[in-house]
C-alpha cells in the first residue's frame, strides 16, 4: 500500500511538468497579412512563405506578385485560382496585394491601370507606387531573390501587370497575364525588355480578345495589338515560333496577319500612314508600333493593300512606342 501512495505524487510531477518546445517552432511563420501605408492610405497584402523557406538561412526564393481582377480581392485569387498550392509546391513566395475598395457597400476593389478600371482609375490612385514600395519592403525583410519577381494577374489585374511591365521594368523579370490587355493612356518606355505569357479566350467578352467594348462599358484594346508593341519593345524576330497542337492543347488564338496600308483621319485631322496588319481571321486591323499612341473612338479609316481600297469603321485603341 504504501508503494502505491509514494508513487502518486511522482506521476502528479510528471503530469505538470509542460513538454519543452523548441524555440525556433514560434519563428517558422509562413502566412503574414500584411498592411503598407502609402499616400497616406493603408495597402493591405497577403505573402506566403513556401514549407522549406526556414530550413536554409542562406537560401533566396523567387516572388510571384498575384494581382486580382476587378471585384476580387487576396482570398478570391488564392481560393478560385489554387495559387498557394502551386507556389507552395513549387517553392517560390507569392504576394496576393489587393486593389483600393470603391466607398460604397459592396466595396469593389480594383486596380488603376491606365484607363481601367472603376474607383482606382477614376481616383488616380498611384498603384504602381505601391506596388513598388511593397516589393522593395518585401525583399528588404525576406529572402527574395530581386532578380526573380514576376507578376501575374487576371483580368483588370493582368491590366495592371503590363502597366508594371511598362513602368516596373528595372524590378520586374516577367509577367502573365489571363484574360487582360494593356490600357495604358501614355507610352510604354520600359528601360528593360520583358518576356510577356498571355493567356486569353476568343470567347472572351468582358475584356474582347479582339477588342472593342466589354466590361462595364469600357474600352479595350486587341490583344494582337498589344503583343506587336511588346513584339517590338522585347525586340522579337519577324517571324515567330508558332507552337503545334497536342493532345492535351489545340492552337485557336493564333491570327494569321496579313499586312494592309492604313490612313487614319479623327476630328483633329490626324493623318498617318505605314503599315498595319489585317487578320485573316477576324478581320480586324492592327496597328504596329510606329505610331504615336493614342485612343481613337468611332473613327473612319481608309485602307488600302495591294489589291483594292477596303473602307472599316473600327473602334480601338492605337499604341506605339
Amino acid at each position: 500500500m504504501s508503494r502505491v501512495i509514494l508513487t502518486i505524487p511522482m506521476l502528479w510531477m510528471l503530469l505538470l511538468v509542460p513538454a519543452c518546445k523548441d524555440s525556433t517552432d514560434e519563428e517558422r511563420i509562413y502566412r503574414v497579412q500584411g498592411t503598407l501605408t502609402v499616400d497616406n492610405r493603408a495597402r493591405t497584402y497577403m505573402l506566403n512563405l513556401p514549407p522549406d523557406y526556414h530550413d536554409d538561412d542562406t537560401k533566396t526564393f523567387s516572388l510571384v506578385i498575384a494581382l486580382h481582377g476587378a471585384g476580387g480581392s487576396v482570398s478570391q485569387f488564392e481560393t478560385d485560382y489554387h495559387f498557394t498550392e502551386k507556389a507552395d509546391a513549387s517553392n517560390f513566395v507569392v504576394v496576393y496585394p489587393e486593389g483600393v475598395a470603391r466607398e460604397s457597400v459592396l466595396a469593389l476593389r480594383t486596380w488603376n491601370a491606365g484607363t481601367c478600371c472603376d474607383y482606382a482609375m477614376a481616383n488616380n490612385i498611384d498603384d504602381v507606387k505601391y506596388i513598388r514600395e511593397l516589393l522593395d519592403d518585401l525583399v528588404r525583410h525576406y529572402r527574395i531573390n530581386p532578380a526573380r519577381v514576376y507578376v501575374t494577374g487576371m483580368s483588370n489585374g493582368g491590366m495592371m501587370a503590363y502597366r508594371l511591365a511598362c513602368e516596373l521594368s528595372d524590378k520586374v523579370a516577367a509577367i502573365a497575364v489571363v484574360s487582360g490587355t494593356m490600357v495604358m493612356d501614355e507610352p510604354c518606355n520600359p528601360d528593360n525588355a520583358v518576356p510577356i505569357l498571355h493567356i486569353h479566350s476568343v470567347l472572351d467578352t468582358t475584356v474582347p480578345y479582339a477588342g472593342g467594348t466589354g466590361l462595364q462599358g469600357y474600352h479595350f484594346a486587341p490583344v494582337d495589338s498589344v503583343l506587336l508593341v511588346w513584339k517590338s519593345i522585347n525586340n522579337c524576330p519577324a517571324s515567330p515560333d508558332i507552337p503545334v497542337n497536342n493532345d492535351r492543347y489545340t492552337l485557336t488564338g493564333m491570327h494569321a496577319l496579313k499586312p494592309v496600308r492604313l490612313k487614319a483621319t479623327s476630328r483633329k485631322t490626324v493623318d498617318m500612314h505605314g503599315p498595319v496588319v489585317k487578320s485573316l481571321v477576324t478581320g480586324q486591323i492592327y496597328l504596329p508600333p510606329l505610331f504615336v499612341q493614342m485612343m481613337l473612338s468611332g473613327n473612319s479609316f481608309s485602307v488600302m493593300n495591294d489589291s483594292a481600297p477596303l473602307s472599316a469603321t473600327v473602334r480601338f485603341a492605337l499604341y506605339s512606342t
